[in-house]
């Protein structure tokens, strides 16, 4: 397990490093940070490798080095590329971005660049060119948990893109272990295994060096059989069943659950919380408790990471559960995107009518009683109307979920929350009758929050009625006279609902209400079909700037509920703010495939500006 744990601690700290390696620390120690030029591939092992039938590609490949008999590993594809691409993000990150600070004042991984750059300089590279190095063209770790049968194990291979400064680099880390004697490794620390040198690092792990490879493991067998499968890829880690899909990827996971398996269920709730909950999350937790395999594929662009994840069983999501599948459906013809202040929208696509018709089957009984009470009480609402059959039944297409900063507001309440919307799409081909229950459904639920109001002695909400380009509006609103400060979240409420085009809109507030409406009139498009997935997508520097407009509540929230001081809760809260202010755009789909899910985000990177 000493191995084990030594191959984590190096594995993050090379990590950490190249994640956070920045300018300024090089000229304090003789290296040099200037602009990165990668070192020439000139790998000895070619003619080797060449007569014996492989190809220059397959060289520099980790993952066909070694065995797959190891259920989980991690990959990473063109170290050069990855290095670069990392490092010309952090040198235009904002100094004054406080995740910068924090990086920079960092004890340990200061220690961490200072001793990475004392092995780059002593093996005449660049910090970059040793970063790149460490990475090549390509490394890969295969692994399996310590449990009851026996001892974790491990097998790293690395595939470099220059041979020459690898074995520099190798040296100098022989060297500060103590393991050379006048310039050569001390006897005691070298073993043959086939005709192999290995250098034997500690009891427990083991490192190869090959002409095309170096191999780090805690197990001889393992090497043994890295050793054996070079021209027999069939018994390499590329016979995953879910390699394929993923071997491309810059940072790639996999995994063969097999004995694992039961591990990962018992390790999941049986059920979720609550009935909204089941609905958005039950059939991926299904999925989930019955994986056999599951891939995760990063790729990093200059100004993204984008991911993909999948999760397969041996069947798909069982029959009576199908009913929390997305559905496809007609997509609205205007864009949330171009709304004033616009943070993000979440779409949910269900067969609704079903999931409600099949509670029972779906879900827990105490959250099928709370879908029963709500279908009750709408229904009750709306009068003489069936919840389930005269309106769930109707919505073709996703609803959605939008939230949007509140810009320029008039005598603001504290906190200041962002303006939501809930948007159902019905169709233009309404029942008679049913748009008017609507509106007598929804002026209902304002009076019965009135009345609470009134009889818990608060300011009461007030009911109106209004048209706004020709649509009738039901919306409540807090009078505007009451006297004192404006405190708590109902003022951030004039909730507000009308049908538009087809489209029941439900708003937090009646001005963004309005501005729905605008988005609808004046959209340009037509309507499309939808393709059956959840999405999410969020802009994190609006999310930042909301946060913003609430910096004291939130430090003094985190001043009650963590006991920190006054200094310490707006540090917290500017870390939160200046990690939101790195990403850009975050976009996330869930959808179902044959035999589990297809996960797949991105997330836009910005340097804090």
């Amino acid at each position: 397990m000493r191995s084990v744990e030594w191959l984590g601690t190096v594995g993050l700290g090379a990590l950490t490093i190249l994640v956070l390696a920045k300018p300024g620390i090089a000229a304090a120690t003789g290296g040099e940070l200037g602009a990165y030029s990668a070192p020439q591939a000139r790998d000895g092992g070619a003619g080797q490798a060449e007569a014996a039938g492989t190809t220059q590609s397959e060289i520099q490949r980790a993952t066909n080095k070694l065995p797959a008999e190891l259920p989980f590993f991690i990959a990473v594809r063109d170290g050069e590329k990855l290095v670069q691409q990392v490092g010309e993000w952090l040198q235009g990150l904002d100094p004054n971005n406080p995740i910068a600070q924090a990086m920079d004042q960092h004890a340990g991984l200061n220690q961490a660049r200072i001793g990475l750059l004392g092995i780059a300089a002593a093996s005449g590279l660049s910090l970059e060119e040793a970063l790149a190095t460490l990475v090549g063209n390509e490394l890969a770790l295969t692994f399996e948990p310590e449990t009851d049968a026996g001892a974790a194990r491990f097998m790293l291979a690395l595939a470099p893109s220059d041979s020459e400064a690898l074995d520099r680099m190798l040296r100098q880390v022989y060297r500060s272990m103590g393991l050379l004697q006048r310039g050569q490794i001390a006897a005691d620390h070298l073993r043959a295994i086939d005709e192999q040198q290995v250098v034997v690092l500690s009891e427990e792990l083991l490192a190869c060096r090959t002409g095309n490879a170096l191999f780090l493991t805690n197990d001889e067998s393992l090497l043994k059989k890295s050793l054996q499968i070079h021209a027999d890829f069939s018994q390499s880690l590329e016979s995953y069943a879910c390699f394929s899909e993923i071997a491309a990827g810059d940072i790639v996971f996999g995994a063969k659950l097999g004995s694992y398996k039961s591990l990962l269920a018992s390790g999941l709730p049986q059920a979720l919380d609550n009935s909204l909950a089941s609905i958005l999350f039950g059939s991926e937790l299904s999925a989930l408790r019955g994986a056999e395999h599951i891939s995760l594929r990063i790729d990093v662009k200059g100004d993204s990471l984008q991911a993909s994840m999948d999760i397969a069983g041996k069947q798909g999501l069982p029959s009576e559960l199908q009913a929390l599948l997305p559905v496809e459906g007609r997509e609205s013809a205007w864009q949330a995107e171009k709304l004033e202040g616009y943070l993000g929208t979440i779409a949910v696509r269900r067969n609704w009518a079903d999931v409600f018709a099949e509670r029972e089957a779906i879900m827990p009984l105490a959250q099928a009683g709370e879908l029963v009470n709500f279908s009750g009480t709408m229904s009750a609402l709306m009068g003489a109307v069936d919840f389930i059959e005269d309106f769930l039944a109707r919505i073709d297409g996703p609803i959605r979920f939008l939230a949007a900063r509140r810009l320029d507001v008039a005598d603001p309440p504290s906190p200041l929350l962002p303006a939501m919307a809930l948007i159902a799409p019905l169709g233009l081909d309404l029942p008679a009758g049913l748009e008017q229950r609507i509106r007598a459904g929804a002026t209902s639920a304002l009076s019965i929050i009135g009345l609470e109001d009134a009889q818990q002695g608060r300011d009461a909400i007030l009911m109106d009625i209004d048209r706004y380009r020709g649509h009738r509006l039901v919306y409540g609103a807090y009078p505007r006279d009451v006297s004192g400060p404006k405190t708590g979240i109902r003022y951030n409420f004039s909730p507000a609902i009308a049908l538009v085009e087809g489209e029941l809109i439900v708003a937090s507030t009646i001005d963004f209400l309005k501005q729905i409406i605008d988005q609808i009139e004046d959209a340009q498009s037509i309507a499309e079909d939808s393709f059956a997935a959840d999405t999410l997508s969020l802009q994190l520097p609006r999310l930042a700037a909301v946060l913003e407009d609430n910096f004291e509540s939130l430090r003094v929230s985190r001043m009650l509920d963590e006991d920190e001081s006054r200094a310490q809760a707006g540090a917290w809260v500017n870390g939160l703010l200046g990690l939101l202010r790195l990403g850009g755009n975050l976009e996330f789909a869930s959808r179902p495939t044959a035999l589990g899910f297809e996960w797949k985000a991105r997330l836009g990177l910005t340097t804090g500006e």
